[in-house]
């Protein structure tokens, strides 16, 4: 799970970085804008699920109070963070953030910098909690090669 999560949060943050490039120019790329959102919902679905279905019932059983309202209060964030993305797709269509470019690129910005402040949280509760986990786990992957 830990290996798992790493490398969705790396590839989650290699395609905000693509977007914010992309962002950057004063026209836009209508297949590449297509592309980079379709791969940012994705890998959030992919990270999401993850979260959900695996590390959630993995950690919570043996969560100390502090670490179960840490946990608690990541997903009251990502249910917030998950209606801020519903909206913000909702708001920007694709024909949308191609005619209000500025609009889109400012809106963007905005959503990235959310985005990437949630991944920072997700890492600094969920990362040590997973270590620990893998460690405490007879024939765990802890000492696995990573990728």
């Amino acid at each position: 799970m830990l290996h798992k999560l790493e490398a969705l949060h790396e590839a989650t943050r290699a395609a905000l970085w693509d977007m914010e490039e992309l962002t950057r120019a004063s026209i836009p790329d209508r297949a590449r804008l297509s592309t980079v959102r379709w791969k940012l919902t994705s890998l959030t679905t992919k990270r999401l699920r993850l979260i959900e279905l695996e590390i959630y019932p993995a950690l919570l059983p043996a969560a100390q109070p502090e670490e179960r309202a840490a946990l608690e209060q990541l997903a009251a964030d990502r249910r917030e963070r998950r209606q801020m993305s519903a909206d913000h797709i909702e708001r920007w269509s694709l024909e949308r953030a191609l005619t209000d470019w500025e609009g889109y690129r400012k809106a963007s910005a905005a959503i990235r910098s959310d985005a990437l402040a949630k991944l920072n949280r997700e890492r600094e509760v969920l990362i040590p909690l997973l270590q620990r986990l893998e460690h405490a786990s007879p024939g765990s992957s802890a000492g696995a090669p990573r990728r």
